[in-house]
């Protein structure tokens, strides 16, 4: 499953790649880019908004991905 294997690259590498550079850094673009879009395929897009970060500027403690409402 593409999804769990992206979440596992991300649990497995993430704490090493926060020493890199945030700006064009692939992992991040996973979490913001590629698991946003396979779970928004699922969802009702006039419903839901999905969304994932690494961070603003610097990289966060714990990297998230939410499911929200767009109500």
């Amino acid at each position: 499953m593409v999804l769990m294997s992206k979440i596992e690259k991300i649990l497995e590498e993430y704490i090493v790649e926060k020493n890199n550079p945030l700006k064009d850094n692939p992992l991040a673009e996973i979490v913001r880019n590629d698991i946003p879009k396979i779970l928004a395929d699922y969802l009702d897009d006039d419903k839901y908004l999905v969304k994932g970060s690494v961070g603003q500027g610097q990289w966060a403690h714990i990297p998230w991905i939410a499911i929200l409402i767009k109500k």
